[in-house]
């Protein structure tokens, strides 16, 4: 998947409807799953063996980690935070060894703990306001969502790199043609009255005179 951001104007992408937040429910769920799993077994990623169990949640945390920091925090960072994180972690491993001759350790254990904590706990946060709010496109931007409802300071939509784009869109299909919201639809209603006024306009001008 490509970590290049397309951010878009506010009101470009379809809101979701009950499905679509409902399947932003279920992600959230997930992600606060894997948060209380490293809160309960965490201590396993300190042991001296190297986490082989922790692998998948490692895995999934490493390919949306770039998503998490671009989309969350607004940036365009690339795949930067993801070498960036990766860098680190060996960096760990390796005074780790340099240190007590093994290759994992409380070190790297505990850079991993906490990097999991963040990266699980602000997607699923994402997602659970996305899902209450209705955030279109891509669940990151729930927060700064969130942050235009309260202040009324609009903020850029960005489509999602995974599945709810799709859903949304076919979601909205199910009730007919997808309609523009936000500031698009309020443009597009300004221009359909502006143009409906120079229309009136002309006819009243092109009127012909009665005869006498």
């Amino acid at each position: 998947m490509s970590t290049r951001t397309h951010y878009v104007e506010p009101g470009t992408l379809a809101r979701p409807g009950p499905i679509g937040r409902g399947v932003r429910l279920v992600f959230a769920l997930a992600c606060f799953y894997a948060v209380a799993q490293v809160i309960v077994h965490g201590e396993h990623l300190l042991e001296p063996t190297p986490p082989t169990g922790w692998v998948m949640p490692i895995a999934i945390a490493l390919l949306v980690f770039p998503y998490v920091v671009n989309l969350g925090w607004g940036r365009s960072w690339g795949r930067w935070p993801q070498v960036a994180n990766i860098v680190a972690i060996l960096l760990a491993v390796v005074t780790t060894f340099v240190l007590s001759g093994r290759l994992w350790g409380v070190v790297p254990g505990t850079l991993v703990a906490v990097w999991l904590l963040y990266t699980f706990g602000h997607l699923g946060m994402s997602f659970l306001v996305a899902a209450v709010i209705a955030t279109p496109g891509c669940e990151m931007r729930a927060l700064p969502h969130l942050w235009t409802l309260r202040t009324g300071r609009s903020t850029a939509e960005h489509h999602c790199p995974g599945p709810l784009d799709g859903i949304d869109r076919w979601e909205t299909g199910l009730g007919g043609e997808a309609r523009p919201t936000g500031t698009l639809a309020s443009s597009i209603r300004t221009r359909d009255k502006s143009e409906m006024r120079s229309a009136v306009g002309v006819q009243l001008t092109s009127r012909p005179e009665p005869p006498t």
